[in-house]
């Protein structure tokens, strides 16, 4: 795994949830987004899961029955003044 640098930037993230069946709601999977944005900001990766860096998100759902998991893409964004 390569270490991931601090981002201080503003960023826009992307979550592709790969679930192995179709019986959660999606709504119920992507859930999961706040515990990987408290994750990146327990580890340093970005300063706060708030709107000061965090400009939204995209969302794409999959199925795969022998590798479900999540695959998040952090983008930098440039900020406008």
């Amino acid at each position: 795994h390569a270490k991931l640098k601090p981002i201080k930037g503003m960023v826009w993230i992307d979550y592709v949830w790969v679930e192995s069946n179709k019986r959660r709601d999606l709504d119920n999977v992507r859930c999961g987004s706040k515990f990987a944005l408290d994750a990146l900001v327990a580890y340093g990766i970005l300063r706060t899961d708030g709107q000061a860096q965090v400009m939204g998100f995209t969302d794409t759902f999959r199925l795969d029955k022998t590798m479900p998991g999540v695959w998040v893409t952090i983008r930098e964004v440039p900020h406008e003044a």
